[in-house]
């Protein structure tokens, strides 16, 4: 029997799952339609705190009617740029204990495409988050790449986890593709961390989307 090929987006919240236990923090870097948000509200528990950030008013406020509907409370949303993380978090005296954060790249869908995540606030977004991390934590960041500037993104982002201290982090991407085809038959994935392959039923405008992982490297930490 042929098995279906998992999505990026299960594929992230499968590898975000083993690095949560009811009563974490996390974060959630881009709400946008706040699936993912109520995805990890789940994951942590009624004890846990979800920490969302979303520089679009519209995403903010279908969030949060989301979670309401679930009857999700352990959620704090932040109007803001993601690249003030840290500043936010500061307030709330967060010390190294995140365990997990998303990120979803690109533009909030249904809203102004030409509304997108920035490759210098994403890295910026990263670097505030990585002193923050648990021993065991993960962050997954979902690329998508079929609007202007989405390729600069994520070649931004393979970069920056290429240029990771391998004793501390380790990486991997996922590359995506249509769920009825292979992944970039007969080629090289262009990574050379850890690589894992998988594919994608996501797309925007025909160009599959990378799923790029970063996890901390507990026994050096």
């Amino acid at each position: 029997m042929e098995t279906k090929p998992i999505s990026l987006v299960r594929q992230a919240q499968q590898l975000i799952s083993m690095a949560i236990t009811e009563g974490d923090s996390v974060i959630d870097a881009t709400v946008g339609n706040g699936k993912d948000t109520l995805f990890l509200t789940s994951a942590v528990g009624p004890q846990g705190t979800v920490y969302g950030f979303d520089i679009q008013a519209a995403a903010i406020e279908k969030t949060r009617e989301l979670l309401n509907k679930h009857d999700r409370l352990n959620s704090k949303l932040t109007l803001q740029c993601h690249s003030k993380i840290a500043q936010t978090l500061a307030l709330e005296n967060i010390t190294p204990s995140i365990s997990a954060a998303m990120f979803n790249l690109g533009y909030l869908p249904g809203s102004d495409k030409k509304v997108v995540t920035q490759s210098n606030t994403t890295l910026t977004a990263l670097d505030s988050i990585l002193p923050l991390l648990a021993k065991t934590a993960c962050i997954t960041i979902l690329a998508y790449r079929g609007h202007p500037g989405g390729e600069t993104e994520a070649d931004a982002i393979k970069l920056y986890c290429n240029t990771l201290n391998n004793d501390l982090y380790h990486s991997k991407i996922y590359l995506g593709n249509h769920a009825t085809t292979d992944c970039y038959p007969g080629k090289n994935p262009p990574h050379n961390n850890n690589l894992s392959n998988s594919q994608a039923t996501n797309t925007i405008d025909n160009i599959p989307p990378i799923l790029y992982v970063i996890q901390k490297n507990y026994s050096n930490a």
